[in-house]
């Protein structure tokens, strides 16, 4: 091979600018009134639902798959 031995060097310069122009939305109209209050969420709080209930599901939905697999496989 005319190439054994030999040795090839690249190198890459990667430049790159941009000029941003600044965005400038329509303002919104003041109303008078204060910040409209938020609901308080209907997510439960960190270790308030027992963790039996999530064990207890995810144990079906594992059983549930394993007789579904094997019914596939015997029909």
């Amino acid at each position: 091979n005319e190439f054994q031995g030999e040795s090839a060097e690249s190198r890459w310069i990667f430049t790159a600018t941009a000029d941003e122009a600044p965005i400038v939305g329509p303002e919104r109209p003041a109303t008078g009134t204060k910040d409209v209050q938020v609901k308080k969420s209907i997510l439960p709080r960190t270790g308030q639902l027992s963790f039996k209930i999530f064990y207890i599901l995810g144990s079906a939905v594992i059983l549930l798959g394993m007789g579904l697999i094997k019914r596939n496989r015997n029909s």
